[in-house]
């Protein structure tokens, strides 16, 4: 599944706390990141992990939220906003 991770505003303007928090995250959630520029320029790691990570994710200090991805969840269900549901 497609998640968004934000970092606590502290951790996301110290470069050195920011790095940190960002491998703690991958590697608490073992998540594929799918997104760099996301993070480099708004501290949100965007990236592929399996459900069961997630509480993981979000126990990382400097973690401020771990969320599953709206859009990806509408999609499995055939939902997209602003157009019609698809057979």
């Amino acid at each position: 599944m497609r998640v968004h991770v934000t970092l606590e505003r502290s951790v996301a303007s110290d470069p050195v706390a920011r790095r940190l928090t960002f491998y703690r995250a991958l590697a608490a959630g073992q998540i594929v990141p799918g997104n760099p520029g996301r993070f480099a320029k708004h501290g949100i790691i965007t990236g592929e992990m399996e459900a069961d990570h997630l509480d993981r994710v979000r126990a990382v200090p400097g973690v401020e939220a771990a969320e599953v991805d709206d859009e990806e969840f509408a999609g499995q269900c055939q939902i997209h906003r602003g157009e019609p549901a698809r057979p």
